[in-house]
């Protein structure tokens, strides 16, 4: 038998029923024989970051186990992006609104840096939207390479980002 692999997801969208896509991709991720979905936070609404736009996001984060690698979980979350109508233009640059977006924000105590997957995830110690929920569920567990609880690094970060609007909200 495969090693379980334990990592987090970060679920957003700010494009059509984004409540509804968000539970629906969760769902899609647990039909994967390869990975396992452990928990999911609250969403939150959050305000868009990093871009333009009016349609503000929905956004949760998920703990899920796996028996696939990192870059097998990735082409995992961009199959299933792909199935909610997310569609990658390579020439595209900065952000744009999306269906669904679903990004490995860790995995295990993995430091990757590819032209495909940066571990842990470059941006989340900068968004409120993946603090937040990251927090509700942190607990005491150590998923990550910070040499910390993963509850007191997301507490050590949320000051930082204490401008940007987040709203707990419910499924």
């Amino acid at each position: 038998m495969s090693r379980q692999h334990q990592a987090v997801i970060g679920l957003g969208a700010n494009l059509g029923n984004t409540g509804q896509t968000l539970q629906r991709a969760w769902q899609a991720l647990a039909e994967c024989s390869e990975v396992r979905c452990k928990h999911l936070s609250a969403p939150y609404r959050s305000q868009p970051v990093g871009m333009e736009s009016t349609n503000w996001f929905l956004n949760a984060v998920g703990i899920v186990t796996t028996t696939l690698s990192p870059l097998g979980l990735l082409e995992v979350l961009q199959r299933v992006e792909h199935q909610f109508g997310r569609r990658r233009d390579l020439d595209m640059s900065g952000y744009k609104d999306r269906p669904l977006d679903l990004d490995l924000l860790l995995y295990e105590d993995c430091i990757l840096n590819t032209a495909y997957l940066t571990l842990p995830h470059p941006q989340m110690a900068r968004r409120r939207f993946v603090l937040a929920p990251l927090l509700e569920l942190a607990g005491e567990i150590r998923i990550s390479p910070f040499d910390s609880l993963l509850s007191d690094w997301t507490k050590a970060h949320l000051p930082k980002v204490a401008n940007q609007q987040v709203v707990a909200s419910t499924w």
